[in-house]
């Protein structure tokens, strides 16, 4: 756990460290896709299109910002759209997720 998640239990506080660390990324001239892209772009990283979530989860892969991102990603798993190179259906408890593909399993049973 970073020091960033001990010190901000709740979301809100969370989230303001994490803008924080982002800044502080752009301030050095350093790659933080999500804020670089100009003007509508940036709607694929907030979007309920999982195919502009997948572009926008691939455009974090450079991002000076990804390990933080992502724990925010993890600690708030149902906040709305891409953290840290992940989609919100990878960021999602798996638990009570429906089945889309069957196992090897399965199919044999079948």
């Amino acid at each position: 756990m970073t020091a960033a998640a001990q010190v901000a239990p709740d979301r809100t506080e969370a989230r303001r460290v994490l803008l924080v660390h982002l800044a502080a990324h752009v301030d050095a001239g350093r790659p933080v896709p999500c804020l670089d892209v100009p003007g509508p772009g940036r709607g694929c990283w907030t979007s309920d299109d999982a195919g502009e979530q997948v572009l926008a989860a691939r455009a974090c892969e450079p991002c000076a910002a990804l390990t933080e991102c992502r724990e925010y990603g993890a600690a708030y798993p149902t906040e709305a759209g891409v953290y840290g190179g992940r989609s919100e259906h990878d960021r999602r408890p798996t638990l009570g997720r429906p089945k889309t593909t069957k196992t090897a399993e399965e199919h044999e049973a079948a």
